[in-house]
């Protein structure tokens, strides 16, 4: 799962970029520093720190350097203009991803964001529409069905001829990757009694860290978008054939729609393999009126007052964890730092996070939940006064570590508040409206308001020019 939606960082990174200019690459004699220097305009980033721009070039006439010296004013009177060669990507920590392979920088930057935040529209359908499956035709069909989804379109992703195709298929990837999702939880949660229940809940998240591991590593010894991607589809293969082979159907959905045979069947050998007895669960069923099967639908379950409030305020809660976690998650290549560094260490504090969830919840759910909440919150907001970078990559990754408490704590919490009929349901439509933060990340990740105007400085000298003879005279 982690594969499906943290791999995006890797297949669609971001490395730094400038303007290729075609007349130089044939000249051995100008290095990038030269390059850089000569032909490429000043501009601030997000903090006030001058950067090279990397969407403009001084607009000159390269095709004759192989004469003359070559004249740069110090004033920045030159007018600029947008890159009109594609561009020179640095490979120290990308060597091919769908960025560098169709120019998505510049004015097509939008693209990237746009592949973002389809893939969540995908996920807010799966939400929807995976849950009332579940709940009407059982966990498992749905869970398998779903990864073989996964399967299919983490493949044909690999094969994308340009980015529309690509975008497309991301959307349909995440329609099925929340529907294996949130049958898998659910399964997993009405597989245990109450005594294991914060077990199960969380241990759903140690998976989550296993495959973010994963990715680490694949990420750092495969650097090119499509092989990368087609090795996403082995552990999906993988969980597939282990879902068909050894995982059964939930026996509380089985009962509680009547399937009292085959939900025994189940149990008996579940209990059969823990070396317990099984009680007839035929009489037991039949002595608490099991033949009456509930009937609903979760907006139904919603005339409860005190259910309306709790769902409406649990929704909340998932939209400002998807937005913070996924925010973050999704644009630490943006933080001061190496790269694959913070991405490491963002994984052992999500480690440490669900650690310390899992030892809370067994006090209080609620208190986990709003204590964590509160501290990520507050990291994010001392984010605005600060300008130093690494201090930001620091109070960053404790806002995903506060975060990632409170995300797996409402994972837990959530299938409590409903009943088992549409308890599918109920954490589709909560995760549906978490959907709605995760659709927003991309695009305020997205959003640069300059702390300063953007304007080419340079140092002046005594002279008012600086003559560089980029090229020897031939």
């Amino acid at each position: 799962m982690a594969l499906a939606l943290l791999g995006i960082t890797f297949v669609g990174g971001t490395p730094t970029h400038y303007c290729r200019i075609p007349e130089l690459q044939s000249l051995e004699n100008v290095s990038k520093s030269d390059h850089m220097r000569l032909f490429i305009p000043k501009t601030f980033n997000l903090v006030g720190e001058e950067q090279d721009d990397s969407c403009q070039i001084y607009q000159r006439n390269y095709e004759n350097l192989t004469g003359d010296p070559f004249v740069m004013s110090q004033n920045s009177t030159w007018k600029k203009i947008a890159c009109q060669n594609r561009w020179i990507y640095d490979e120290s920590i990308y060597v091919s991803t769908i960025t560098t392979e169709w120019d998505l920088v510049c004015d097509k930057k939008v693209w990237h964001t746009t592949a973002s935040t389809v893939f969540m529209v995908g996920v807010l359908v799966g939400s929807i529409v995976s849950g009332n499956l579940a709940d009407r035709f059982g966990r498992k069909p749905v869970l398998v069905a779903c990864h073989v989804g996964m399967l299919i379109f983490s493949i044909v992703l690999a094969f994308s001829p340009h980015i529309i195709f690509f975008v497309i298929v991301r959307f349909l990837l995440g329609v099925f990757c929340m529907g294996a999702m949130a049958s898998s939880f659910c399964l997993g949660m009405e597989m245990v009694g109450p005594s294991w229940r914060v077990f199960a809940g969380v241990v759903v998240e140690y998976f989550w860290i296993a495959g973010s591991l994963l990715l680490l590593l694949l990420g750092y010894f495969i650097r090119y978008w499509k092989t990368l991607q087609l090795l996403f589809a082995i552990p999906t293969a993988l969980t597939t054939l282990i879902y068909l082979k050894f995982i059964p159907e939930s026996p509380k959905w089985l009962f509680v729609t009547n399937k009292t045979e085959e939900g025994h069947k189940i149990l008996k050998k579940i209990a059969s393999s823990n070396g317990v007895q099984l009680y007839d669960i035929k009489i037991i069923v039949s002595k608490k009126g099991g033949n009456d099967v509930p009937s609903g639908t979760l907006w139904s379950v919603m005339k409860s007052p005190v259910l309306r409030r709790q769902t409406l305020n649990i929704t909340l809660c998932w939209t400002v964890n998807v937005m913070i976690y996924y925010g973050i998650t999704l644009n630490i290549s943006a933080l001061a730092g190496n790269f694959y560094t913070n991405f490491l260490i963002s994984i052992v504090l999500e480690l440490v996070a669900y650690l310390t969830c899992q030892f809370f919840l067994n006090y209080s759910r609620r208190l986990t939940v709003a204590i964590s909440m509160i501290a990520g919150g507050l990291a994010m907001a001392c984010i605005i006064a600060v300008e130093n970078e690494s201090l930001i990559t620091g109070i960053a990754l404790f806002g995903k570590f506060a975060i990632s408490i409170s995300f797996g704590a409402i994972w837990m919490y959530t299938p409590e508040l409903f009943p088992t009929c549409v308890r599918n349901a109920g954490i589709g439509f909560a995760s549906m409206f978490g959907r709605v933060g995760g659709i927003l990340a991309p695009i305020i990740g997205d959003l640069e308001i300059p702390l300063r105007e953007k304007k080419a400085v340079f140092p002046e000298e005594k002279n008012g020019k600086e003559f560089y003879s980029c090229i020897n005279h031939k």
